[in-house]
């Protein structure tokens, strides 16, 4: 029995690959029920690297996270 599964190295480029192949299908889901599809989750976390990029974060740099679960948690 062979295995199918990808191995990526990090948890982007998975949410990407995804993201290819099923273009349309819901990405994520949050406990309020508010949802989003890829392209929607890549426009957002694309517009919050440009964000912090304005900020001066660099590559490698550490951002604190403090906020509920939610959608804009995982973006």
């Amino acid at each position: 029995m062979t295995s199918e599964y990808c191995t990526f190295t990090f948890v982007h480029d998975a949410v990407r690959q995804q993201g290819l192949v099923h273009p349309r299908r819901t990405a994520v889901i949050d406990q309020s029920g508010c949802a989003i599809d890829y392209p929607e989750l890549c426009a957002r976390s694309h517009g919050l690297a440009r964000r912090l990029q304005q900020l001066g974060i660099k590559p490698d740099d550490r951002v604190c996270i403090w906020m509920d679960r939610s959608v804009d948690f995982i973006v």
